[in-house]
């Protein structure tokens, strides 16, 4: 029983630290894309 559960949880440990990784690497490019058309935003009405 225990041993089921173990397996169980190291399938999902993997995906729970590849979606993770997925949404700091998504978060982190939305803002740098946003800091970045902030800042030609600015140099262009300059």
């Amino acid at each position: 029983m225990a041993r089921h559960r173990l397996r169980r949880l190291a399938y999902y440990v993997p995906l729970v630290i590849a979606l993770a990784l997925i949404a700091v690497v998504l978060i982190g490019t939305a803002d740098l894309a946003h800091r970045l058309a902030d800042a030609l935003y600015t140099w262009t009405r300059s």
